[in-house]
């Protein structure tokens, strides 16, 4: 534990978990809540709705230049997100408790008193469907989407947040104001960044959270893990380049300590942390293949999944899904010199390491896994956990469940001069 730093975390009587990190060397102090995302609702434009409506006016602030002139006068910051697993609203203060308490109150009238009138659901109609058009007129967020209805079919997690334009039409305000309350009954995971009075902080909070009555946590339906063949998609695109996809999702989510050894791996594979990772070196080095390439995680509940996207010329696809290929096979059946995975390692620490230099995004981080897993790492046990998890035999064992089963390929782009049979035979050993 570093100097000066500790942790408190409390589960209160209707189930609201309150995380407090207290760091004497904060600048700053962030607050975060979180509530249930877009996959606990049949429509995930309901929970999207809410968050804007939530983030726009309340009771306490009933015009949009009202609680513009809140955020200035009474947070140094404001951030409000919908993720597939969380909502969450975070504010920023300073390390005063009259600071913290301004803000708190703040963020007490967004999560507990919003308001949301009918002339709201007007503007938000404009809103979201400018989001909507812009989601359509950008490639890569066309093979984002395309990947997610293509892994998680049937799922809510693969709904498209912006909703479809029918949808757009006909949200009535009844069901927003319902889902709120659906919202704040279940429990809510509560965090605390900085360098405050702990016994007053727990007490102040406890006092306004502790008593909501809880209607038991919002449920969704799990994703089932279904064995599968290679899942194509095919996206014709006014484009001149083709913007590949590859997903593979992986049987563990968030609690098992097998996740930092996928994140390794993503680390030395595609992260885009690291230039000297494996596909850029193989992609964009002497051959110049592609134009962007790169590979991500997410871990959910019950999953994870490993992404990895590039963009290049038509006549260069097969060539390219050789070579990820090639980089996904040497994954399997070599394992990484120890000066590599200390260089990997090393990576993920400095990635945390920033997020927790920023209160606001530790504290959205910490809050959000909090309600995801029912527990955190923060950055001090990572920094324990990594020796362990990320041996060469574990990120070996990981990678051997690339291109295995419940792989999906999408492709966005022309599609004249596609041999699509190529494509396939490409991600074959």
């Amino acid at each position: 534990m570093a100097p000066g730093e500790s942790e408190f975390l409390e589960i209160f009587p209707n189930g609201t978990k309150l995380l407090i990190v207290n760091d004497q060397q904060r600048a700053s102090a962030a607050l975060s809540i979180s509530l249930p995302g877009s996959r606990f609702h049949t429509n995930p434009l309901i929970p999207h709705y809410t968050e804007h409506g939530m983030a726009d006016v309340s009771r306490r602030h009933p015009s949009p230049q009202q609680f513009l002139r809140a955020i200035d006068s009474q947070t140094r910051g404001f951030e409000a997100e919908v993720r597939q697993e969380t909502t969450t609203f975070t504010a920023v203060m300073s390390n005063t408790m009259d600071s913290f308490l301004s803000g708190e109150e703040f963020l007490r009238a967004v999560i507990l008193h919003p308001r949301f009138p009918k002339k709201f659901l007007s503007k938000e109609r404009t809103v979201l469907g400018v989001e909507r058009q812009e989601s359509d007129d950008n490639a890569e967020e066309v093979l984002d989407e395309a990947l997610d209805s293509s892994v998680f079919r049937g799922h809510p997690l693969g709904a498209r947040v912006h909703g479809s334009r029918e949808a757009l039409a006909s949200i009535p305000a009844e069901e927003i104001r319902a889902w709120h309350q659906q919202m704040i009954k279940s429990p809510l995971s509560i965090t605390v960044v900085g360098s405050l009075d702990v016994k007053y902080v727990r007490q102040h909070l406890r006092r306004y959270y502790g008593r909501i009555a809880s209607a038991g946590k919002v449920r969704s339906p799990r994703f089932h893990l279904t064995q599968h063949q290679l899942r194509t998609t095919f996206v014709p695109w006014p484009s001149g380049l083709v913007y590949i996809g590859l997903t593979t999702v992986f049987p563990f989510g968030l609690r098992d300590p097998r996740r930092l050894a996928l994140s390794a791996l993503n680390n030395h594979l595609g992260d885009e942390s690291r230039w000297s990772n494996r596909l850029v070196l193989s992609l964009r080095g002497d051959n110049r293949l592609v134009y962007t390439v790169g590979s991500s995680i997410y871990s959910y509940r019950e999953a994870s999944i490993l992404t990895t996207t590039t963009s290049c010329d038509p006549e260069n696809v097969p060539r390219v899904l050789q070579a990820i290929t090639q980089e996904y096979h040497r994954l399997k059946t070599t394992l990484l010199d120890p000066k590599e995975i200390a260089l990997v390692t090393k990576s993920m620490l400095a990635n945390s390491e920033d997020r927790s230099e920023s209160s606001l995004k530790y504290a959205n981080f910490l809050s959000r896994q909090l309600y995801t897993t029912g527990q955190v790492v923060t950055h001090r046990s990572l920094r324990e956990r990594l020796p362990i998890a990320t041996t060469s035999a574990a990120i070996r064992s990981v990678a051997r469940l690339l291109l295995r089963d419940r792989t999906s390929l999408v492709l966005v782009g022309p599609m004249k001069h596609i041999n699509r049979r190529q494509v396939v035979r490409a991600l074959e050993f």
